[in-house]
């Protein structure tokens, strides 16, 4: 009886599948030596797998096999930005990725049908935080194994220009874990995404001076609710 169960463990130990680090948090591990014309286009496209090695891409439900190499920004799409981009959309190190949202039915009062990306993973051990450059018009959202992260942003998105802005936030509760990291677009822009990575340093806290202003404030308001009682 214990050759039958020796044989089957050993079959099926290979077979296993083990959590590793996560891959190409960069984007500048593309190959691009793939990418073709669209038919009846002058779009060039590529895998997936090839321009985002360790990524999934998903529209709406739908997965995407499929991402454009620096197309033009026409909604719905997905992009990866090389330094030769036409439309001088920012990178950071080789490459970033740039999503084109839409809504449907209506492009402006329809309902969002957002871009995802999507990877499996290890936390380091000792990590705290993670960083990441958001640029565009619109910002992207963080989740980790389906929950909604908070982000901190170091500034705003407005239509005037594209903005190239960092966020971070605290990942310390996922130590050590194997999680899924999602990044999904909140509006119908351009949301580009680029250089993530964790680090040891934990998230900032509020500053003092920020605390004392909005002490100040607190106290500022109550003095003019007495004045206004007299």
């Amino acid at each position: 009886m214990r050759i039958p169960f020796i044989v089957v463990l050993l079959i099926c130990v290979p077979c296993a599948t083990y959590p590793a680090a996560f891959q190409n948090l960069n984007f500048d591990s593309a190959n691009t030596n793939n990418v073709a014309l669209l038919p009846n286009t002058l779009d060039l496209f590529g895998t997936v797998s090839d321009l985002l090695p360790g990524w999934q891409l998903s529209h709406g439900p739908f997965r995407f096999e499929l991402i454009g190499f620096n197309i033009a920004p026409n909604p719905p799409n997905a992009t990866l930005i090389g330094a030769d981009d036409a439309y001088r959309r920012p990178i950071e190190g080789l490459d970033s990725v740039a999503f084109y949202s839409d809504r449907e039915p209506n492009p402006v009062t329809g309902t969002l049908v957002p871009f995802s990306l999507r990877q499996v993973g290890d936390v380091p051990t000792e990590a705290k935080s993670i960083h990441f450059l958001n640029y565009g018009f619109s910002e992207v959202e963080l989740l980790i194994n389906g929950s909604q992260v908070p982000l901190l942003f170091d500034g705003g998105f407005d239509h005037s220009q594209i903005h190239l802005i960092n966020a971070e936030a605290d990942i310390s509760a996922y130590a050590g874990q194997t999680v899924e990291l999602r990044f999904t677009t909140t509006d119908s822009d351009l949301a580009g995404l680029d250089s993530i990575y964790f680090s040891n340093e934990p998230v900032p806290e509020p500053s003092v001076l920020a605390l004392l202003g909005v002490g100040a404030m607190l106290l500022f308001w109550r003095f003019c609710r007495r004045s206004r009682s007299y």
